[in-house]
């Protein structure tokens, strides 16, 4: 993890280039587990507004559902290909354009 922008604190910058896709994986996991392997103590922002105070509720809520969110992702379905994804929208299109040639007469 790289301190970047976040005063001085850790932080993680995850790629979303294709060619770093695994990369991005492996940095949202080891954030999950950091999340989830730290104490649930109530968190500040800056300042010492009251309404910037977050509850043990809230966070635990955070971390559950984050957890969830792990889950998803490493169940996702893979039968579907980037490709037929791809060629499923150029149909579509095609038949849009067809449509629009046969409305225009």
């Amino acid at each position: 993890m790289v301190e970047v922008a976040e005063n001085n604190k850790p932080e993680a910058i995850i790629p979303m280039d294709l060619t770093k896709r695994s990369r991005g994986w492996e940095l949202i996991g080891k954030v999950a587990a950091s999340f989830a392997t730290q104490q649930s103590q109530p968190a500040f922002t800056s300042g010492d507004n009251h309404d910037d105070y977050v509850s043990r509720d809230q966070f635990n809520t955070l971390l559950t559902t984050l957890n969830e969110f792990m889950q998803l992702v490493a169940s996702k379905p893979s039968g579907i290909s980037e490709r037929q994804v791809y060629d499923a929208y150029n149909r579509q299109k095609g038949r849009h354009y067809q449509l629009d040639s046969i409305k225009k007469g």
